[in-house]
């Protein structure tokens, strides 16, 4: 249960950062007066305001979460279909009648 609560802050944590970075990339846009076409104007405005390290980890921090939630849920995931594996139900034609 720990990793999923921890899983989810570091989820959210890695969307919150994606957005700042992201807005305030498009914000500085507005001010650039040339860029080269490879980037574009976005990948130019990234590179000024040094945004592409925190885009990365933002992106490390947002799979990261999914990893640790996914870690600890999967595991009664995969217990469930274990289980479910184990435990067949019996069907009336399998049970022998002794008389």
């Amino acid at each position: 249960m720990k990793k999923i609560i921890i899983g989810g802050f570091l989820f959210i944590s890695g969307i919150l950062l994606y957005t700042g970075i992201r807005i305030a990339a498009v914000l500085y846009m507005k001010e650039l007066t040339g860029w080269s076409t490879p980037p574009g104007r976005y990948g130019t405005a990234l590179e000024d305001i040094g945004g592409k390290m925190e885009i990365a980890v933002s992106l490390g921090l947002c799979v990261l979460g999914i990893v640790l939630m996914f870690w600890d849920g999967g595991k009664k995931w995969l217990e469930d279909i274990r289980l479910k594996q184990l435990i067949k139900p019996r069907k009336p034609e399998d049970e022998k009648i002794i008389v």
